[in-house]
C-alpha cells in the first residue's frame, strides 16, 4: 500500500462564496475540503505527491490525478456548478444581500444601539401592493379594464381601513397612512393613482426607480436553469441585484437610526459644564417620548419580484427563496418592523377585498 502524505503547512482552499445560494451551503464546500485538503485545494501538484511518498508508479500517478478531477467536479457541485465551469456560482452571479446564516441579526438595518440600551421608536407597518392586471400584448404594459377594477378596490380597502378603528386585547390602533410611493413603471403608476383618489389626505412621493420590476437574486433551485436556457442573462442580474437591494434598504427599517443617536448624544455630553440641553440626555433627540405604542402605516405600490425578495431579506430567510412565493394582481403584503428591530409578516398577497372573478395572477 502505498500512503500519500501531504507536506506539512497549511493549505489554502479556493474562497467559500461571499454571497448568494452558494453561501447557503458553505458547509457541505468545507467537508469536501476536508475530505481531501491537499489534492483539493491544489496545495501540491500530484506528482510532488508522489514524489514525497517516493512512489514513482506512473499508474498511481495516473489514479491520483483521475482522483483529483473527480474532486474538484465534486467540489464545483457543492458550490453550484456546471462541471465545466471555471468560475464559481458567486463569480458568474451574485447577491447583494448580507449571506444567510441561522439566527437573527439585530443589528439586520444598521440602526440597532451599540449598547444594551431601550430602543425607542414607532411600529412601522410597510403596505406592499403589487399592481393591477396589466395588458401584455401593449408594449406599455398599462392598466387592463380588470386591473382598473382592482386598484379601485384596494383604494377603497385602504379607506376604509383607515376609517375605522382596530381595537384587540393587545389595544387600538388608528391607521393614518404617512406616505404613498410607487415605482416609476407605468402598471405601477397607473395602480398608485387610482388608490391616491381613495386616499386624497395621504402625501403621494415621487416616484422611485429602485423600486421598478427586476431580478433581486437568482432563485434557487430554479435559477442554473433559467441561465442556461436564457431566461436570465448574468448581466441583467448584476444590473437588478443591487438597485432592488437598494430599495430593501431605503424602505425596509426601523424609523429611528439609534447609533446615530447614540452618537448625538455623547456629543452633548462632551459639551461644557454650562450647556443645559433641552431634554433629558436619556430621550433619543428624533424619538418623542410616548407612553402608547405608535404606529407608522406607509404604502408602496411596485412588483412581485420586488415584493418577494423584501419579505425574505425582511424575514431573514434565505433570499434565492423568493420564487416559492406567490402573489396576485393588487395583493396586499404587510411587513411589520418593531422599534427593537424585531420584523413579522402581518400579511401576504391578500387579496380579500376582491370577488374569486377578479382574482388574477396576469
Amino acid at each position: 500500500a502505498v500512503v500519500f502524505r501531504a507536506r506539512p503547512g497549511p493549505v489554502r482552499p479556493a474562497p467559500a462564496p461571499l454571497f448568494g445560494v452558494g453561501a447557503m451551503f458553505r458547509p457541505a464546500a468545507r467537508r469536501a475540503l476536508a475530505s481531501a485538503p491537499a489534492v483539493l485545494a491544489g496545495a501540491l501538484p500530484v506528482r510532488r505527491l508522489c514524489s514525497e511518498a517516493r512512489c514513482e508508479d506512473s499508474g498511481i500517478v495516473a489514479a491520483a490525478a483521475a482522483a483529483t478531477k473527480d474532486m474538484q467536479r465534486l467540489y464545483r457541485r457543492e458550490r453550484f456548478l456546471d462541471t465545466h465551469a471555471d468560475q464559481t456560482f458567486d463569480e458568474v452571479i451574485s447577491s447583494p444581500a448580507l449571506p444567510w446564516k441561522r439566527g437573527w441579526n439585530d443589528d439586520w438595518d444598521g440602526r440597532h444601539p451599540s449598547s444594551g440600551s431601550k430602543c425607542p421608536g414607532k411600529t412601522r407597518h410597510i403596505l406592499l401592493i403589487r399592481h393591477g392586471q396589466y395588458d401584455l400584448d401593449d408594449s406599455e404594459h398599462g392598466l387592463t379594464e380588470l386591473g382598473t377594477r382592482q386598484a379601485m378596490l384596494t383604494g377603497k380597502r385602504l379607506a376604509a381601513q383607515a376609517a375605522g378603528l382596530k381595537k384587540d386585547r393587545y389595544g387600538e390602533v388608528k391607521i393614518k397612512y404617512s406616505m404613498l410611493v410607487s415605482s416609476n413603471v407605468l402598471r405601477a403608476q397607473q395602480t398608485a393613482a387610482i388608490i391616491a383618489r381613495e386616499l386624497p389626505s395621504v402625501p403621494r412621493q415621487p416616484d422611485d426607480p429602485l423600486l421598478a420590476e427586476g431580478w433581486p437574486v437568482l432563485p434557487w433551485p430554479q435559477g442554473p436553469g433559467f441561465l442556461k436556457e436564457g431566461k436570465v442573462l448574468p448581466a441583467t442580474l448584476l444590473e437588478d441585484a443591487p438597485r432592488i437591494e437598494a430599495a430593501f434598504r431605503r424602505y425596509i427599517r426601523r424609523d429611528i437610526d439609534h447609533k446615530r443617536v447614540s452618537l448625538k448624544e455623547k456629543a452633548l455630553a462632551q459639551l461644557s459644564d454650562g450647556f443645559v440641553p433641552d431634554a433629558p440626555s436619556s430621550t433619543p433627540l428624533d424619538a418623542s417620548p410616548s407612553k402608547e405604542e405608535e404606529h407608522e402605516f406607509m404604502i408602496i405600490v411596485c412588483h412581485m419580484n420586488v415584493i418577494r425578495y423584501f419579505v425574505a431579506r425582511a424575514l431573514q430567510i434565505p433570499p434565492e427563496t423568493w420564487l416559492r412565493m406567490r402573489g396576485n394582481n393588487c395583493g396586499l403584503t404587510e411587513i411589520i418592523i418593531k422599534p427593537n428591530g424585531q420584523v413579522s409578516l402581518g400579511t401576504f398577497a391578500d387579496v380579500g377585498h376582491l370577488a374569486i372573478e377578479q382574482v388574477t395572477f396576469h
